[in-house]
């Protein structure tokens, strides 16, 4: 039997299930820990689909695997680094902002938010930035300058605090 053979304790329950589903004449695919020969446990992907003799027997299963441990590795380090760039964005005591191609803000760090006077990202988060500068004409400026320029540094402007107050900063962009 498949499941004595080659599934590990921790996949046993989802083996019940996946014969289940192939007896019921059902295919199945997805993710589930399987043994190496040496024992060893190993990420797969697993399709398998049921063959039936003349009289309506599950006969066999037809199985592919395909060992996704180097996909699984890659994952576990993008989320450790996105969780390293997500602290470092955070806890940075200058404001940071993201924002796409219209301008439209999509991630600010607490520093910024602070400077904006908001308490949360959501409050600024899909904001286009012409919204916060108090002159339309250094908006337009600074579009003029971050376009085509890898970087632009110490561009002094004023912008709008969210009780209406101008507040001035000095604008980066990278």
């Amino acid at each position: 039997n498949i499941n004595q053979v080659t599934i590990p304790d921790v996949s046993q329950r989802k083996a019940v299930d996946v014969m289940e589903a192939l007896r019921n004449g059902y295919s199945w695919s997805g993710e589930m820990k399987l043994l190496r020969q040496g024992g060893a446990l190993f990420d797969a992907i697993v399709s398998e689909s049921p063959v039936f003799d003349e009289k309506g027997n599950l006969e066999s299963i037809i199985g592919v695997y395909t060992d996704i441990t180097n996909r699984k590795k890659a994952e576990q380090a993008l989320e450790e680094s996105e969780q390293k760039y997500r602290k470092l964005f955070e806890s940075l005591p200058v404001g940071l902002y993201q924002s796409d191609p219209e301008r439209r803000l999509l991630d600010v760090n607490h520093a910024a938010l602070d400077i904006m006077g908001y308490k949360q990202s959501g409050d600024l988060i899909g904001k286009t930035s012409p919204g916060v500068f108090v002159h339309q004409e250094d908006h337009q400026e600074w579009l003029r300058l971050t376009q085509g320029n890898d970087q632009v540094q110490g561009y002094e402007v004023q912008l709008y605090h969210q009780n209406g107050s101008k507040r001035w900063v000095s604008l980066n962009s990278r």
